[in-house]
């Protein structure tokens, strides 16, 4: 069926409200392929039920769409009728899509609001981004703004820690713990290359002393990033000198 055929003709003088524009919204999803959001949705088939072909129909059924309501289908595997759809806010529709709507990434499988926990995401965007069009693996993607190294949590190997601690743990910065997250399975992504491995020494010996990466830092005048960078690159006679 086509779009246009879908939809029917329009009589009602209600082309402009926010309710016509749901409801013109729920067919573009469904019946256009040019639509955004249209994979997650007429991709999937997900359909409209033949009694809201028609405007007049779907307003007698739902009513006027309330301020700050969107149209919200209950059961995300089923398609658009009265006894699956109801008027919500943001709030509870990405409570309800976050509950229902499973993502498959990087081989596992788990809710949205699990990978919005884990990657220190808000839920909302996820979805937002599912219905815009974009695939999971673009979805899960954090832009540098919503990525905070205090509530970044990441799970592997049976520990959560946040970005910070994780960096801090394999010896390199929160920005490349963050590059690799975006590009890498995470058991790669958290795992120190080999010219990273002497930064993972919690104590450093030299001239008969024993200090922590961070005494040293302090010995030497130097922030604890500078000093990791110079194990990495100096000879440690030079990197742990004043």
């Amino acid at each position: 069926m086509r779009y246009g055929q879908a939809m029917g003709k329009t009589t009602h003088g209600m082309c402009y409200s926010t309710t016509y524009n749901s409801w013109s919204g729920m067919f573009q999803r469904c019946y256009n392929p040019k639509a955004a959001g249209w994979r997650n949705y007429g991709g999937r088939g997900i359909a409209v039920c033949p009694r809201w072909r028609t405007f007049a129909a779907f307003l007698e059924d739902m009513g006027a769409r309330p301020p700050g309501h969107t149209l919200d289908r209950i059961d995300g595997s089923k398609g658009y009728s009265k006894s699956n759809c109801r008027w919500a806010t943001p709030r509870e529709q990405q409570a309800n899509t976050s509950r229902t709507l499973l993502l498959e990434h990087q081989g596992r499988t788990q809710p949205l609001n699990e990978w919005a926990r884990e990657l220190g995401m808000p839920a909302c965007t996820i979805s937002a981004r599912l219905r815009r069009g974009m695939t999971v693996k673009d979805a899960l993607i954090p832009s540098a703004k919503e990525i905070s190294p205090r509530k970044h949590m990441v799970t592997f190997g049976g520990r959560t820690m946040c970005l910070s601690d994780w960096a801090r743990e394999i010896g390199v910065t929160q920005s490349q713990v963050r590059a690799r997250l975006r590009n890498l399975p995470i058991e790669e992504a958290l795992r120190p290359f080999e010219g990273e491995k002497k930064n993972l020494k919690k104590s450093i010996t030299h001239n008969g002393q024993t200090k922590s990466v961070r005494q040293w830092a302090i010995f030497a005048g130097v922030s604890p990033n500078a000093m990791k960078y110079r194990l990495r690159k100096w000879p440690i006679e030079k990197a742990l000198s004043p």
